[in-house]
């Protein structure tokens, strides 16, 4: 679910960015999977459709996704209004506040500005 989570985010804005595709490429291998660059086209083609919403009930499995998907909007050095829209759209289905997500989105880019990540 978070692969295909981050793919949506990655797409939001209608562009794939190498950067954004880097940094899913080393989640996916960094959770043990190792597809071919056919099946990784093929996973790559899947994303383009927006309106994408991950069916997710866990808290802690919702704030990490959130998370992650404002990294790697980070990665390709703009997170897009498109992104930030979807990503909204997700807290606002989770019942995240708009609060907590500022607080999330604050965390992050203070990250990339201190260049941690």
């Amino acid at each position: 679910m978070l692969i295909k989570s981050l793919r949506a985010i990655a797409w939001a804005d209608g562009v794939l960015e190498s950067d954004e595709k880097i940094f899913l490429e080393r989640l996916i291998r960094g959770v043990g999977l190792v597809p071919s660059s056919h099946e990784l086209s093929l996973f790559w083609a899947q994303g383009q459709g927006g309106g994408f919403v991950p069916e997710e009930s866990d808290p802690f499995s919702k704030r990490f996704i959130l998370s992650k998907a404002m990294e790697m909007s980070y990665e390709d050095g703009s997170y897009s209004e498109r992104e930030r829209t979807h990503i909204e759209r997700w807290a606002q289905q989770w019942a995240i506040s708009a609060e907590e997500l500022q607080e999330m989105e604050a965390e992050v880019s203070a990250e990339y500005a201190d260049g941690f990540l």
